[in-house]
C-alpha cells in the first residue's frame, strides 16, 4: 500500500469496487505519499475508532459515556513516527515522563506536555471522585448523542 494503485487494489480485493469507492471517498489518496497515511488511518478507525463508538453507544443506554480523544503528538509520537498513538497518554495521565512506555533517547517532554499533564490528572481525579468532571467552563463535549457520550478534548 505504498503507492495509490496498490492502496486501491487492496481495498477493491477486500471490499468489492462498490465498497472500495466508498472509503476512497472518506480515505482519499491521490498521491502515493498519502496512500499509506489514509490506509493507516483506516486500520485505526476500524481497529479502534468504531469498536469503542459501538460499544459507547451500547452502553449508553444504561450509563452516560464520556471518551476522549488524545492528539498531543510528543517527542515520541513524532520520533517513532507513530503520532498521536494509542496509549500515548498514559504518561500524561500517571506523569510518569521519565518512564514512558515507548522510551526514547532525548523524549523531550516540554511544558506542553506538563501543563497537559497536570490538566488531565485533574480531570480524571475529579471524574473518579465525583463522576463529573467539575471544571468551568467544562470540558467535556458530546461526541455520540447529547444525553450520553462526552468527549476529553485533549
Amino acid at each position: 500500500m505504498r503507492t495509490v494503485d496498490g492502496y486501491q487494489k487492496w481495498l477493491s480485493e477486500s471490499f468489492g469496487e462498490e465498497d472500495a469507492r466508498k472509503i476512497l471517498a472518506t480515505y482519499p489518496a491521490s498521491a502515493d505519499a498519502e496512500a499509506m497515511a489514509s490506509a493507516l488511518q483506516l486500520f485505526t478507525d476500524f481497529l479502534f475508532v468504531e469498536p469503542t463508538i459501538e460499544v459507547s453507544r451500547a452502553v449508553a443506554s444504561k450509563s452516560p459515556v464520556y471518551l476522549y480523544r488524545f492528539t498531543r503528538v510528543n517527542a515520541i509520537g513524532r520520533a517513532t513516527n507513530m503520532g498521536a498513538h494509542h496509549a500515548a497518554e498514559v504518561v500524561y495521565v500517571f506523569g510518569t515522563y521519565n518512564a514512558p512506555l515507548f522510551p526514547v533517547p532525548g523524549q523531550g517532554f516540554d511544558e506542553t506536555d506538563f501543563a497537559l499533564g497536570k490538566a488531565m490528572m485533574g480531570a480524571w481525579v475529579q471524574f473518579a471522585k465525583f463522576g463529573q468532571q467539575l471544571s468551568v467552563p467544562p470540558i467535556w463535549r458530546c461526541s455520540i448523542d447529547d444525553s450520553a457520550a462526552r468527549q476529553l478534548p485533549y
